[in-house]
């Protein structure tokens, strides 16, 4: 018990001033010259009062681990969009092969699901790396080339329509190599 408000009194009361009335910090139990073997016990419960401090001050977490957390949202979020590519790809080859798709977002760049995700990306705090742009022109080339091969699938050209789905592999390629350019742009700072 006694352990517990001395680890309240002084990491708690330490989080409740300002920053400018926080003249310096000690660990509670603690005194000037007192090695810090003879305190290791307070140092656990000073860890537990950081922890549960994190759990109630969502503000502290966010400037604590603000860079990670950014990080980490920018490559959730493209490996999110890699995977709308990839879904796209798929879905294309599968039609090509006989399989039914609903071809507005299959023809449609501002359609699609990563025609969406770029024009809101590109729009957002985002939007000032330069790559934006060639990835927002090849996306539109490959959805060019592939309403090309959906034609000529559906006039009966299937094994064109095949041989075309090979030809447009690198450019779909520079699609991802471009998600993963901008990707590695926004994660380095400067």
């Amino acid at each position: 018990m006694g352990r517990v408000g001395k680890v309240e009194g002084g990491f708690a009361q330490a989080l409740r001033k300002g920053p400018g009335e926080i003249s310096h910090f000690r660990r509670p139990g603690r005194t000037r010259g007192q090695s810090p073997r003879r305190c290791r016990g307070n140092y656990v419960g000073s860890l537990a009062a950081f922890f549960s401090a994190l759990y109630f001050c969502p503000a502290l977490v966010s400037l604590l681990a603000g860079p990670f957390l950014m990080d980490l949202d920018i490559k959730q979020d493209f490996e999110t969009a890699m995977l709308k590519h990839l879904l796209f790809k798929s879905k294309l080859r599968s039609f090509l092969y006989g399989s039914a798709l609903a071809e507005g977002p299959a023809r449609d760049p501002d359609q699609c699901s990563l025609g969406v995700w770029i024009t809101q990306r590109r729009q957002s705090h985002w939007g000032y790396v330069p790559e934006w742009a060639a990835l927002d022109r090849a996306h539109r080339q490959v959805h060019a080339q592939a309403n090309e091969l959906m034609d000529m699938y559906t006039q009966g050209f299937r094994e064109q329509a095949l041989q075309g789905l090979t030809d447009l592999l690198p450019l779909t390629d520079q699609i991802t190599q471009l998600l993963q350019t901008i990707q590695n742009k926004l994660r380095t700072p400067g």
